[in-house]
């Protein structure tokens, strides 16, 4: 069995990845390539991915122990409470 890397952790590393092309004009010259930069909204993006995709699999995991035989179910209701209101923190609204 192979560990795949899940697809949000997957699609985050690719927008790390990009960069935007750098320009420079001089006045009256047609601009040129500079080099190029991080794309700040794609890792502002791949952040915003990766805080998301942990926050799921702590309400999986919330939901699995609500769910379990092992455990009272108010313990889950518990955990699942507190990744919300995570959730929340995080959350500017």
């Amino acid at each position: 069995m192979t560990d795949k890397q899940p697809e949000a952790l997957r699609l985050a590393d690719a927008l790390d990845e990009r960069r935007v092309t750098r320009w420079v004009h001089a006045t009256g010259d047609t601009p040129r390539a500079a080099g190029y930069a991080v794309d700040v909204e794609c890792a502002q993006a791949a952040a915003e991915l990766r805080r998301l995709h942990e926050v799921n699999a702590e309400l999986v995991e919330a939901i699995k122990a609500a769910l379990s035989d092992e455990q009272p179910y108010i313990e889950g209701v518990t955990k699942a409470q507190i990744v919300l209101e995570k959730l929340k923190g995080n959350n500017n609204g």
